[in-house]
């Protein structure tokens, strides 16, 4: 398996798979790539060695039909490997609850209190140091996925038996 450099990761692929010496397993996320290299005939199918060594995958798809049609490319063949994630909360919200109590302010309860609060803690310097240099809220590295989760995180398929 070729480990997933975060930068570039196409064109290490496409020279890897250009020099002959592509790895047997690819761990992409990016669907247009990945039909890129089955149209270039750089995929092999996998039925048949799902089916001779992958006893619980097999299960597995008999139980989620959806990872086989996933998978699956116009040829009818399998060439993906898919996988179940149970929905959980993944992201939350976090607040100082003792800037709270320092502004006399309650726990907010509703998108607008949330917004009171931020102002608040913008504007009356919450952390004691005699600047108006606080966040209100911050999205701040699980941004994009904070805003997902606030919008029910249509990144994944619910799956139903």
């Amino acid at each position: 398996m070729c480990p997933r450099p975060e930068i570039r990761i196409q064109a290490k692929f496409n020279t890897l798979f250009a020099s002959g010496d592509a790895p047997d397993v690819i761990n992409e996320f990016d669907t247009s790539y990945r039909d890129q290299l089955y149209s270039q005939k750089q995929l092999l199918p996998l039925d048949d060695l799902v089916k001779q060594y992958a006893p619980n995958y097999t299960k597995m798809l008999e139980k989620y039909p959806i990872l086989r049609k996933i998978g699956t490319k116009p040829d009818g063949k399998m060439y993906e490997i898919g996988r179940v994630i149970p929905s959980t909360m993944q992201v939350a919200v976090f607040i100082r609850t003792d800037w709270l109590k320092k502004l006399s302010l309650p726990i907010p309860q509703t998108p607008e209190d949330l917004l009171k609060v931020a102002k608040a803690f913008t504007e009356q310097d919450p952390d004691g140091n005699g600047k108006k240099d606080t966040y209100g809220y911050s999205l701040a590295y699980l941004g994009d996925e904070a805003i997902d989760a606030m919008h029910g995180n249509t990144m994944f398929i619910k799956m139903t038996s």
